[in-house]
């Protein structure tokens, strides 16, 4: 989960945890969906991450977003290939 990382961590996003429509909609309008790249900037209230995109678009783009901390508990991250996974997988 994303609200068991570490700041600075990266990973990707697996996916958003959420069923109301209204919330999954503002996570993707904020640029959070399955595949892309985040890093966990500060933990709390709130949460602050940096988009980072997809691997395959090879942009050096990113954005910060501040999530609730119980918005950000929901969605589930993986470590991308070659790296550590999260500490809460270790």
């Amino acid at each position: 989960m994303l609200g068991s990382m570490k700041p600075g961590a990266i990973s990707h996003v697996a996916s958003l945890g959420v069923e109301d429509p209204g919330d999954a909609a503002l996570l993707r309008a904020m640029g959070l969906r399955p595949g892309v790249r985040v890093r966990v900037v500060r933990l709390g209230e709130p949460t602050i991450l940096e988009v980072l995109g997809a691997e395959a678009c090879g942009c050096a783009c990113a954005s910060r977003i501040g999530l609730t901390k119980l918005l950000a508990s929901r969605v589930r991250v993986v470590a991308p290939a070659g790296d550590a996974p999260p500490e809460s997988a270790r």
